[in-house]
């Protein structure tokens, strides 16, 4: 589905990693590439989402926050306004164990009647892989005015398919596994 924009937020505070988690490096190549590497077959631009213009090098626009300190709900925002596309694939950058097939098995869960795509597994949602569409600028402009920032409850408040994702997860059991300390990269 190349009519798809991603975004990879990496605009975090990394304070319990202790330095800019999109550029750590993991297995010899920086967090935020894995995700550039898993966006690239599915999407014809791809946006990167934070504060830091060190991001540049990567050689995608980089999309900063309008509000301060409003968390991943902002950077979905921000992505949503830049993208050319009316539907974006959010990846946050340090989930390095999202593939392919995860992209494969969302997209066959979109059929495009919903504002969000997100997948379930053990009856969990993980919000921070998802398709968003655009329609959704003005509630998630309401939410970061207002300070509703909680990724789960406006998931739970809009238009929003839960794709099933019990099998891959028996096949990956990493798959959203993210990296917040930095023994989680050991």
């Amino acid at each position: 589905m190349k009519e798809l924009s991603g975004i990879i937020l990496a605009g975090g505070k990394s304070t319990r990693m202790g330095k800019d988690k999109g550029l750590v490096q993991f297995k010899g190549k920086p967090l935020v590439e894995y995700a550039i590497e898993v966006l690239n077959p599915f999407c014809n631009e791809i946006l990167i989402s934070a504060n830091a213009l060190h991001y540049n090098r990567f050689g995608y626009e980089l999309i900063v926050d309008s509000f301060d300190s409003k968390g991943p709900l902002c950077g979905i925002y921000e992505g949503l306004k830049a993208a050319l596309n009316k539907h974006v694939l959010v990846i946050s950058c340090d989930m390095p164990f999202i593939n392919q097939e995860a992209v494969f098995n969302l997209l066959k869960g979109f059929d495009g009647k919903h504002d969000c795509y997100v997948p379930m597994y053990n009856n969990r949602i993980q919000p921070l892989f998802g398709i968003y569409n655009k329609r959704l600028l003005a509630q998630i402009e309401f939410n970061l005015v207002n300070d509703k920032l909680k990724m789960m409850t406006f998931i739970e408040n809009i238009s929003t398919k839960k794709v099933s994702f019990d099998r891959l997860v028996e096949r990956f059991p990493k798959l959203f596994s993210n990296f917040n300390l930095p023994i989680d990269l050991t």
